[in-house]
């Protein structure tokens, strides 16, 4: 019994083993499978999938699963094992009649058919179309969606060079290959101008070129870069370049254009961060979701600007569907700018259809998407720290007296100073113009006021009287200043002006009347007993008491005297213009005299006609955005995020609102290898963790892209193009990386640093690839005339920012005044509602600040600025266009920026290099001059060849036109 138990033992057991054997050889790898994903399948995927795929399969015959392909089309079976004479797909491939118009290559051919020869072997089913990439698309193999590779830096043996720097190496290494050598150093005056251009976008001061010529040493190389990466002009600089890339703009775009006063707190909010060196992962975390890591603050309010940057469309319609509808226009905006700027990756392309080029579908988008479905743009109010004491009320006197001169130049060439404040003008015209003839006008004004004492007049306001002709040109005109209303002390107390005219017989004249200043909030003043008469006759032309208005309201009582005030009066004598009916103050019983208001602060002002005028307007504009951004209450408005409940996403068919399908959890992408596309969420979830996960994910260590691009964009500013030459795209339809060896090195690097863009920036700036000379060498033009090799320095142009603000810098009226409001170089003309912004060159010294302080609304010109290729910021600018037109020529010729900065250069010259050096005729305080002139504006003294005519210019016309030549040479205008 025991013995027949353990042979039954032990067949047991050989059987299991057998069976084991059995079941390992069946779970094997077919090695036809895999090759039937690697070749076959990537072949049916990349030509035949567009239209052999699901249910609506032309001639039903679906080629991406194995049971379908096998079983055919409504022409019969597709692919017969072993026989390709009955396989109708193959024969119509080698046909070349499929795919229509694009035959199959040969080698493909030769695949597909051994494929039916060998047995029609079958892999994956159904057929990943993304699993490998194709001549024509990216799959999930794609050499950007890979993990960072850990690259060892080339050793030097390989390098012909003996520079040490793993830039160097990974540089000449491919120098190398390529039977290419490096450029030498560029001198050290280009050196130390191409640092201070590209690190701060100012032109060095001759005194540190000087500096370096002297000691050109990698110890001095080193402590200048430190020092202009701990200037506040780096934070300006590099922003510029970030600003570009994520579309800032401070108007809504699209058909009204409304201007977004508070928007510019995102931008300081760039800069800041800059300066701090905050690390990049946290740079992006913050301007995804800044208001939710800190709340209630305005640093992560300004943060998620970035999110509602782009344009806004405020002209929906009505109807529900066209209100999704432009809601998802903004969220494929939204999405796209998020996934380009941090992954490369253009998601957007992904809403109506998958990708026709990357690998990634049109539900990853909407799942993408779904992360930012609870964003809205919205004005909040934000705590602040406090303004510093004083500032307010300085800000509002300089405002004043802007005004003030505002009015006196309008006045003047008989313009009307405010379209808005309390204006009367005589219904019927007067016989006071006869040729010869001199006539004095006379009235009264005293200070006065209404039901609040706030609105009293003051010192500096007063009333103006003027005398028109009927086409509106002034003929003459006088205003009085009262004094100021001091509590009512000084009700009643008239100041009597006159003035008289010649007339001139061209026709009959009107009187008007109107307060000066406008936009004071308070009244001018009060009129009486106003008259015109003929001084040597003494005819009486015209007597207003003013005692005839006719109110219409109940009076209301004065403040401080109680005095009867009425509102709504009218005249048969005078017609009103302005905001308010005719108020009139009661003197006495039956003695009435005219109020004036000036209007609200804040009001419109008058359409400036003059450049002068032009430029006092975008002054006032600029103190005012600058007097609301303090804090009032300890509140500050920003443009940002005001997120609403998303509820549940859907994939949207062919993008149509109309056409919702399936629900979508908010969701990553993924074609990235090694990084969890979930973000553990359902499909109901909250704006706050949409946002979170989405920066969490965006910014996870495993994410590739994340720093590849990071890298590749600050390469990009730094030698012209980047590794990958399109910044936004490290797609299929993107470039192809120059250096792939050198740009996951970097992108390993500068994860392993903290993320530190400053410290990714030393790192450049100390190569010798990045010091070499930029000049062109016949031998290795022919071998790699676009330089993607960098065998030099790529020659640059300044930006047309850089190009303003050097200018600005040399003739030394730079305002250094970091942060706050913009200057503004255009002024506002509403029709609306419409909103136009009419470009002029402004004069005041506010203006004079650094062009990233511009108010950059979208649609305007700034002719400069424009013509050297500035863009507009209604679209993404990861990587500007750079054009070389005869208009430059011109702009940077005749432009009325270019002619005042000569003239202030001239100014500093004179200033600097005083009369009286040597010789009677002043030559050598000339030659000293010009000298100076060169070494500010092209940091080099002039040769031989240069100084003899430039005295000559000099003597003949003065330094400015020097100086108008030096800012229009082409060594001012190229970094070197």
């Amino acid at each position: 019994m025991g013995r027949t138990a353990d042979r039954m033992s032990l067949i047991i057991a050989w059987a299991c083993l057998l069976a084991g054997m059995a079941r390992g050889a069946d779970t094997r790898p077919d090695p036809r499978a895999a090759e039937f994903d690697r070749k076959v399948a990537t072949i049916l995927a990349d030509r035949c999938l567009e239209c052999h795929r699901g249910p609506a399969a032309e001639g039903e015959l679906d080629l991406s699963r194995e049971a379908s392909a096998r079983k055919g089309g409504t022409g019969g079976p597709a692919f017969v094992a072993g026989d390709p004479g009955r396989s109708l797909a193959l024969q119509r491939v080698l046909a070349d009649e499929m795919p229509p118009k694009h035959p199959l290559p040969a080698d493909e051919k030769d695949i597909l058919r051994q494929w039916v020869e060998s047995g029609t072997a079958w892999g994956t089913s159904p057929i990943d179309p993304y699993r490998y990439s194709t001549r024509r698309r990216a799959g999930y193999d794609w050499w950007s969606l890979q993990p960072i590779a850990t690259v060892p830096v080339p050793s030097p043996p390989v390098v012909r060079e003996s520079s040490g720097h793993p830039i160097d190496r990974f540089i000449r290494a491919r120098l190398a290959e390529a039977g290419l050598a490096a450029s030498p150093p560029a001198t050290a005056r280009e050196q130390v101008r191409r640092l201070y251009i590209d690190l701060t976008g100012l032109p060095p001061p001759p005194e540190a070129v000087e500096r370096f010529v002297q000691d050109p040493s990698q110890e001095a190389w080193s402590r200048l870069a430190e020092k202009l990466l701990a200037s506040k002009a780096y934070g300006e600089r590099w922003a510029r370049h970030w600003l570009d890339a994520v579309r800032f703009g401070e108007s809504s775009g699209y058909e009204y254009n409304q201007p977004r006063e508070n928007a510019w707190r995102y931008r300081d909010w760039v800069i800041g961060a800059l300066n701090a060196d905050l690390p990049y992962d946290q740079f992006t975390r913050m301007q995804i979701a800044g208001d939710l890591l800190r709340p209630g603050t305005l640093e992560g309010a300004a943060a998620v600007g970035f999110l509602v940057a782009g344009n806004h469309n405020t002209v929906l319609g009505a109807s529900p569907a066209m209100k999704m509808a432009g809601h998802q226009d903004e969220l494929e905006e939204m999405a796209g700018t998020v996934a380009q700027t941090f992954l490369g990756l253009t998601v957007n392309c992904a809403r109506c259809h998958d990708h026709k080029f990357d690998p990634i579908t049109t539900r990853e988008y909407y799942s993408f998407a779904a992360a930012l479905d609870g964003v809205r743009p919205a004005e909040l109010r934000v705590p602040a720290p406090p303004a510093p004491e004083g500032l307010r009320e300085s800000l509002a006197r300089s405002r004043e007296d802007l005004l003030a001169k505002l009015n006196a130049l309008v006045e003047a060439r008989g313009g009307v100073v405010s379209p808005v404040a309390n204006r009367l003008r005589m219904r019927r015209p007067i016989e006071a113009n006869h040729i010869g003839k001199r006539y004095r006008v006379s009235f009264s004004v005293a200070p006065t006021t209404w039901s609040s004492a706030a609105q009293a007049t003051g010192p500096d306001d007063g009333v103006t009287v003027r005398v028109l002709r009927t086409d509106g040109t002034l003929v003459a005109s006088r205003t009085v200043r009262p004094g100021p209303w001091d509590g009512g002390k000084n009700a009643g107390r008239f100041r009597t002006g006159d003035f008289e005219y010649e007339g001139d017989g061209r026709g009959n004249l009107t009187v008007e009347l109107l307060p000066s200043p406008a936009h004071s909030d308070r009244f001018g003043g009060a009129v009486d007993d106003l008259s015109i008469k003929e001084v040597a006759g003494g005819e009486t032309l015209l007597a207003e008491s003013f005692d005839n208005l006719r109110p219409h309201q109940p009076p209301g009582a004065q403040a401080d005297t109680g005095r009867k005030v009425f509102f709504g009066s009218t005249s048969e004598r005078w017609a009103h213009f302005g905001i308010n009916a005719i108020h009139a103050e009661e003197r006495g019983p039956g003695n009435l005299a005219l109020q004036l208001y000036a209007g609200p602060t804040g009001a419109q002002f008058p359409i400036a006609e003059t450049a002068e005028e032009r430029s006092i307007v975008a002054a006032i504009e600029s103190l005012d955005s600058r007097m609301a951004a303090l804090p009032a209450g300890g509140m500050v408005p920003v443009y940002t995020v005001a997120p609403v409940d998303p509820g549940v996403s859907r994939v949207l068919a062919r993008g149509d609102v109309l056409r919702p399908g399936e629900e979508v959890v908010p969701a990553g992408l993924s074609a990235l290898r090694g990084l969890d596309p979930s973000f553990q969420l359902d499909k109901s979830a909250a704006d706050g963790p949409r946002r979170k996960r989405l920066a969490e994910w965006i910014t996870h260590p495993d994410n590739s892209l994340f720093a590849r691009v990071a890298v590749n964009r600050v390469w990009h500013h730094h030698f012209g193009r980047g590794i990958v030459d399109t910044p936004n795209d490290f797609g299929f339809g993107g470039g192809r990386p120059s250096h792939p060896e050198l740009l996951d090195w970097l992108a390993h690097w500068f994860r392993g640093n903290g993320y530190s863009l400053k410290a990714l920036h030393r790192l450049i700036v100390s190569s010798d690839t990045y010091r070499q000379a930029s000049r062109s060498h016949a031998d290795c033009d022919r071998k790699d005339r676009d330089n993607r090799l960098l065998w030099r320095q790529n020659p640059r142009r300044v930006e047309a920012e850089v190009l303003r603000d050097s200018m600005l810098e040399i003739a030394g009226v730079l305002d250094r005044e970091t942060y706050g409001p913009p200057y503004r170089d255009v002024q506002v003309v509403r029709v609306p509602p419409t909103h136009y912004y009419r470009p002029f060159d402004p004069e005041d010294a506010w203006a004079n600040r650094r062009t990233i302080y511009r108010w950059q609304v979208r649609g305007q010109r700034s002719a400069l600025l424009d013509t050297f290729d500035c863009p507009d910021p209604s679209v993404k600018t990861p990587a500007r266009n750079v054009s070389t037109t005869a208009s430059q020529a011109l702009s940077q010729w005749n432009n009325p920026l270019v002619l005042r900065m000569a003239r202030l250069l001239a100014a500093r010259l004179e200033r600097e290099v005083p009369d009286g050096l040597e010789g009677r005729d002043g030559g050598a305080t000339s030659a000293r001059r010009i000298e100076r002139a060169w070494s500010l504006v092209l940091g080099r003294p002039p040769g031989p060849d240069e100084l003899g005519p430039s005295v000559g210019l000099v003597r003949e016309q003065g330094l400015a036109p020097l100086c108008r030549v030096l800012f229009n040479s082409n060594e001012f205008i190229l970094v070197d």
